[in-house]
Order: structure tokens, then sequence, then C-alpha cells
């Protein structure tokens, strides 16, 4: 009988992890608005749009204000986290931030150092 509650207790738990994560999924798809102060005005403000592909992996894109587009590299979701990256001008930029609904804020760690972000969703 422990046996069963124990595993019963374990399916549960990978069940919440799993609508956790279906929910940031549908979260995050989509196009946001972004801000990084304390950057080049070119790079200061535009929009990153997350896309889910049959895979469950994610991909994206940074669209600039002046229409310049960048693949990001990489993107990862772990709880309420998303991790993603771009070569910017053939330098490693990582955003990490925090989503909680139609908000994204955290920080971009560049090669000259680390900036505030925020983005919203459109």
């Amino acid at each position: 009988m422990k046996k069963h509650a124990i595993i019963l207790f374990v399916i549960s738990l990978f069940s919440l992890a799993l609508i956790g994560s279906m929910q940031i999924t549908d979260e995050l798809t989509g196009a946001w608005n972004y801000q990084v102060e304390q950057t080049a005005p070119q790079y200061s403000k535009g929009q990153i749009v997350f896309e889910q592909g049959d895979d469950e992996e994610y991909s994206g894109k940074i669209v600039f204000e002046s229409g310049r587009v960048i693949s990001l590299s990489s993107v990862t979701v772990e709880a309420d986290t998303v991790t993603f990256k771009a070569y910017v001008d053939g330098g490693l930029v990582t955003t990490v931030c925090t989503l909680e609904e139609d908000e994204m804020s955290g920080t971009v760690r560049t090669p000259e150092g680390m900036l505030p972000f925020s983005a919203t969703k459109e």
C-alpha cells in the first residue's frame, strides 16, 4: 500500500511539472517588445520573437528597431526562468530572465558587462 502511495505521489509531481512547463510555453511563444538600458541605442530596443517547433524545442530571433534581424542560438526554459543566447557583432550575448505572465525581467551578459533587461509581450 505504501509503495502505491509513493508511486502515485511521484506521478503527481511529474504531472504538475509538466503542466507548469506547458503554461510557460503558452506564455513564452510570441512577440515581446524589449528594452535594454545602458547600451548603444541601436541595441537598446526592439522585439524578440519566440517560437516552439514540433520537437518542442524553442527558437527565436531578435529584431532591432533598425530592422536588423539576428537569430537566437539557443533558448531554454526551466520553471519560470528563460535563458537565450545570440551572437551580436561577433560577441556572445546571454540573457537570463524571469517570466511572469506577460512580462520578463532579468539581465543581459555582454562582453562589456551585465545590463538590465525587460520585455513585455505584445
